[in-house]
């Protein structure tokens, strides 16, 4: 099984609850992988989406901040 990297992106994140939901859900279901907060400052978010996908992130949820943001970084967006 290829192990899963995901996350959720937003400036700050310490707070998020997001990481121990999905991880729990993740163990559960015997899942290989792990969802992470990731702390992107507003002035990175190019370089910050990039880094996470080239370190393999197959997904990430976005809050605030970025969630007008992101759009600029999106090839297909769909209602």
């Amino acid at each position: 099984m290829t192990f899963i990297k995901a996350g959720v992106i937003g400036h700050p994140i310490y707070h998020s609850k997001s990481p121990t939901i999905h991880n729990h859900w993740i163990e559960e279901h015997g899942l290989e992988g792990e969802y992470k907060a990731v702390d992107i400052v507003p002035e990175a978010l190019r370089e910050g989406v990039a880094a996470l996908i080239d370190e393999g992130y197959v997904g990430f949820n976005v809050t605030i901040p970025h969630k007008q943001e992101i759009f600029k970084l999106c090839a297909d967006v769909d209602d």
